[in-house]
């Protein structure tokens, strides 16, 4: 017989006593036995989006995030309020288990008719200055698996004037992706204001 059963934590389906799901209180949804990729499912629990610990932008020259699961298809990067002391663009770079790759990379900032080109990274904005603040949303997605390659898009604003910058780029790797790295071009300039955060799905 099939029964639902409730704790002040977990709600479980369970099926002649066996246990065939639970969901917990962070919408964490837990499958005893979930479908095999190879027979279309994903061939794990499914875990919905994981928003990650926010981390103040208010010092040092770059922001990791180490140590991202296997299997992730899509990174959501946020910003809010955002600053560094200087003018060199904010950028981000990816990497498998060893590290962040420099090079390779293929993408553009562009504000109006101009554009920021760089080789060394993903560029977020076409130019700055220490005086301006940034929000905005930025998402990376595992587009060929084949060559581990990722692109980018993504939209950012300055809020101390009214200019808009959109990001667009693709980054083959040379394994699967395990680091996500804001830093900015050169890798000198200090971010002093704000807070980042990321967010990844399978």
């Amino acid at each position: 017989a099939s029964s639902i059963e409730t704790t002040s934590t977990t709600t479980t389906l369970k099926n002649n006593g066996n246990t065939y799901l639970s969901v917990d209180t962070n919408d964490i949804v837990a499958l005893t036995n979930p479908l095999p990729a190879a027979s279309g499912g994903t061939g794990r629990e499914y875990a919905g989006i994981q928003l990650q610990t926010e981390v103040a932008s208010t010092s040092g020259t770059s922001i990791d995030w180490t140590s991202i699961p296997a299997g992730v298809k899509r990174i959501t990067m946020h910003f809010d309020g955002v600053s560094t002391t200087g003018t060199s663009v904010m950028m981000v770079q990816i990497g498998p288990s060893g590290g962040v790759e420099t090079s390779g990379y293929i993408g553009t900032a562009a504000y109006i008719a101009n554009e920021k080109v760089l080789t060394s990274g993903f560029a977020l904005l076409f130019s700055d200055t220490a005086a301006n603040i940034h929000d905005g949303r930025l998402c990376l997605e595992l587009g060929f698996a084949a060559t581990n390659g990722w692109t980018i898009g993504g939209i950012m604003r300055r809020t101390t004037g009214t200019e808009i910058h959109t990001i667009a780029g693709s980054k083959p790797l040379a394994g699967e992706l395990s680091v996500v790295r804001l830093t900015t071009e050169g890798g000198s300039t200090t971010f002093d204001a704000g807070l980042v955060n990321v967010s990844w799905e399978f």
